[in-house]
């Protein structure tokens, strides 16, 4: 049945490796050559088809034996949670120094076998930064008080912008805001999932889960902005 092939070829892979593992310690010699990754080549479609199309295929009594069959692997495969029950889908099957486009990647040496691939670093694609922080500075304070004001109400901003016992009556946050919290957070200190550096020209970006947590941080204590505040002013970095 091709219905089947997504999740048994990953059935069938481990089987292989198993194999190859047990062969290693029983023989005390490799099973293949370290230059051969041991791979099965299957060629077809790995996704699932649709229980309508199974049932069309094979009627109703075989068609819902077949999907019984499917159903059940996969959620065998995913409970087990184990490479050496099924390869898992967030693993890809190959060795390489660079993807198509250049980028290193390294996922296992063929010669570390089983163990090797079940400790494989993933490394992800780069992604856009438009997509990924989208914020200039400006555009973060914009958004970080949007939301402050559909959230919560002007007594209650007021309460964690203003210093205790302070006579203003702020609520609104602004750049500078911005950069205390995010100097003490340390996000500023690299490219990471809340901050993005440009180099040339130098453009801060911040993504929206700087936003989310910005507000968090703010709200989680009423002093917390201040002390951000006083401890960003003594800082060399302030004016940036």
């Amino acid at each position: 049945m091709p219905e089947v092939q997504g999740i048994m070829s990953r059935v069938f892979q481990s089987g292989v490796m198993n194999f190859g593992k047990v062969f290693s310690g029983f023989a005390e010699q490799e099973f293949l050559p370290s230059s051969n990754a041991g791979m099965l080549s299957l060629v077809g479609d790995l996704g699932r088809p649709s229980n309508a199309t199974i049932l069309s295929k094979y009627g109703k009594g075989a068609g819902e034996e077949v999907i019984h069959l499917l159903e059940s692997l996969a959620e065998e495969a995913k409970s087990e949670d184990d490479i050496e029950f099924a390869i898992p889908l967030n693993v890809k099957l190959v060795f390489a120094k660079t993807d198509e486009e250049g980028n290193s990647i390294t996922l296992s040496k063929a010669e570390a076998g089983m163990e090797g691939l079940a400790n494989a670093i993933v490394i992800e694609k780069p992604v856009d930064r438009n997509k990924t922080h989208p914020y200039r500075t400006a555009g973060l304070v914009q958004e970080i008080n949007r939301r402050m004001a559909d959230r919560f109400d002007a007594e209650h901003i007021g309460r964690h912008l203003n210093p205790l016992g302070s006579s203003t009556r702020r609520t609104k946050v602004n750049g500078f805001d911005v950069r205390a919290v995010a100097t003490k957070l340390g996000w500023r200190n690299s490219n990471n999932g809340h901050h993005y550096l440009h180099e040339n020209p130098e453009t801060r970006y911040y993504s929206e889960v700087a936003v989310d947590d910005f507000i968090e941080k703010v709200f989680s204590d009423v002093e917390y902005l201040e002390r951000a505040r006083k401890s960003y002013r003594g800082s060399d970095n302030a004016s940036t």
